[in-house]
């Protein structure tokens, strides 16, 4: 591909990315950007965005649909939508779609040949040369299942003599790698972190559905005139992401929506069941970032941030709008398993005693 150009993509469980870079002749720093992807959006038109669901809708007797479109048919089509496969890495479990059996890299592939071909359109060629994130806790066979995916999308996974190519980069590493390119270029202030002695950084990477920790030492080296990164761990237990956060929110609206309607969810048919169920987990995670988005709009300006008014309009009985305010405390309260208030520093001397593993701060 030539040394001056590099490849990225984060696989990621809920969202993926692809991003190319060059050094910089004069400055000798990577110039990052992301690459916009082409996708089918829901109601099916065409819409470029920086973020591809990972999700892929397997159409009867037809071409795979992969982004947006296939999130949107969660709930009218749930047989039919694989989402999530990056949680099945490495596994046994398998996908049958019209008498077709597909394993979770062969669904993996399909995702990164979407990102790929976006490459193609910036750059005017196919990317074969790639790095790959994948969580820091990933095993060989989900390591294996992720190079399977990598050349099943047509990416180099050997080098030219027949050896294996080392394409995937831990997570936490690349996080780590964004803070320090990042610094180098002074969009971080050093006076936040100076790196003329050595630091000790925990990385703390909580993804779609995984959730890594991980603890190194950051020092800058004279020699070579660059920062230099020492891995000391990595979190052992990490099965929960903004999936699980998601899940629980969509519940109490969910909950919220049937006293307001007087109706009962669980008496409703299937179909029903499944499409509102979707629906409430969009709501959900729009409702996770608005949230998020305003409680950092009050804190930069100097206020509390209190109430997050959200909107939910679409039902599939009277189409009338039902509202709902939702709050910081109430959302912490509604995700309070995973924030995990009990434990404390001092619970790491029984760290293996402890049952309750799904949550933030055990990793």
């Amino acid at each position: 591909m030539g040394k001056n150009l590099f490849v990225g993509i984060d696989l990621g469980t809920t969202n993926s990315l692809i991003c190319w870079g060059s050094i910089n002749p004069r400055t000798n720093e990577i110039d990052p950007k992301v690459v916009p992807i082409d996708m089918m959006i829901a109601g099916g038109g065409m819409q470029r965005r920086e973020l591809l669901p990972s999700c892929v809708y397997f159409r009867e007797n037809g071409v795979p649909i992969v982004g947006d479109y296939a999130k949107s048919m969660i709930g009218r089509q749930t047989e039919r939508v694989v989402k999530s496969v990056k949680s099945y890495m490495g596994t046994n479990k398998t996908f049958t779609f019209d008498g077709r059996t597909y394993t979770p890299a062969e669904i993996s592939a399909m995702i990164l040949k979407h990102l790929a071909e976006a490459a193609k359109k910036q750059l005017g060629f196919f990317p074969e040369d790639v790095i790959i994130t994948v969580p820091a806790s990933f095993d060989s066979d989900q390591r294996t299942a992720t190079i399977q995916a990598a050349a099943a999308a047509g990416f180099k996974t050997q080098n030219d003599d027949g050896t294996p190519k080392n394409i995937l980069l831990d997570e936490p590493r690349a996080a780590l790698y964004d803070f320090l390119n990042k610094h180098k270029q002074r969009e971080i202030p050093s006076v936040l972190i100076d790196f003329q002695t050595p630091k000790i950084i925990v990385v703390f990477d909580l993804g779609g559905g995984t959730l890594d920790a991980s603890i190194h030492k950051v020092y800058w080296k004279e020699a070579d005139q660059d920062l230099q990164i020492e891995d000391y761990a990595v979190s052992r237990y990490t099965q929960i992401g903004g999936d699980n956060f998601d899940a629980a929110l969509a519940q109490h609206l969910l909950q919220a929506y049937e006293r307001n309607k007087k109706i009962g969810f669980a008496h409703l048919e299937q179909s029903k069941r499944q499409m509102l169920l979707a629906q409430f987990n969009q709501y959900a995670e729009t409702a996770k970032i608005d949230l998020s988005n305003q409680i950092e709009s009050s804190l930069i300006i100097g206020q509390d941030p209190k109430t997050l008014h959200t909107e939910i309009i679409q039902n599939p009985y009277d189409n009338k709008i039902f509202e709902y305010d939702l709050t910081l405390e109430e959302y912490e309260n509604i995700c309070s398993n995973w924030f995990a208030w009990q434990l404390c520093i001092k619970d790491a001397e029984r760290i293996d005693e402890i049952q309750e593993r799904d949550n933030i701060i055990y990793p």
